[in-house]
């Protein structure tokens, strides 16, 4: 799909329905103190968005390096990618874990970022406390806090349809996991305990899962992690 189409798909569809949730969320953090403390704002990319990437990058949620910051824009190409424009932990990670792999290029102009939940929070368990802290919808028909999960679930899927990407990397094996779940059936999977990455083939939808273990912001096998990419990804 090109560009001109993604951000049209994005701005027109998805965009309206991120903002209608950020509503119902910020009305019920704003009705619950115990809340404030740990919603950070909303945020959905970290880089621009790219047609058919080499590498989509996928995270738990976003941290509140802006807090109370909420981006749900269409990135452009004016905008950087944030793990190479700054040097917090998991970006300089992820970048050395490229650049060991022979894919310093691919990682600078072909890889994009955004997370499976688009809700801010400092640490990833603060997110499954403040979801279990939202009560019900603005119509009680649905506990939000599952909502934000099941819509999550949807832009997920609709994210990597649209994007096209060649390689999700997950950033952590929570995230792997989430993804791995929403994806079903691979013909082709392993995830080997001893260097703690694997992958999965999804040759329908064009693309190869691969995720990690980390411990906070560190890999944990870096060189395994970059072996991995070395193999699926093309330089």
């Amino acid at each position: 799909m090109s560009l001109p189409f993604i951000q049209e798909e994005y701005e027109l569809r998805i965009r309206p329905e991120i903002n209608a949730l950020v509503a119902e969320v910020e009305a019920a953090v704003a009705a619950n103190p115990a809340l404030q403390t740990l919603y950070k704002g909303w945020r959905v990319f970290f880089s621009p968005v790219l047609a058919r990437p080499r590498v989509l990058l996928i995270g738990i949620n976003p941290g509140n390096g802006q807090a109370g910051n909420i981006d749900t824009a269409f990135w452009g190409g004016e905008l950087p990618f944030e793990y190479t424009a700054y040097s917090y932990t998991l970006a300089r990670e992820t970048r050395q874990a490229f650049a060991d792999a022979g894919l310093a290029a691919v990682f600078a102009s072909d890889t994009m970022k955004t997370n499976y939940c688009f809700l801010s929070t400092t640490q990833a368990k603060e997110l499954e406390q403040l979801t279990d802290g939202l009560g019900r919808t603005a119509d009680g028909q649905e506990n939000l806090g599952q909502k934000v999960y099941r819509k999550s679930n949807e832009w997920t899927l609709r994210f990597l349809a649209l994007f096209g990407p060649q390689v999700v990397l997950c950033e952590g094996k929570t995230a792997y996991n989430w993804v791995r779940q929403l994806l079903g059936h691979s013909p082709e999977e392993a995830w080997d305990k001893e260097s703690e990455c694997g992958y999965a083939q999804f040759p329908e939808q064009g693309f190869t899962l691969i995720g990690y273990s980390r411990r906070l912001s560190q890999i944990r096998n870096k060189p395994a992690l970059a072996t991995l990419l070395q193999r699926f990804v093309t330089s």
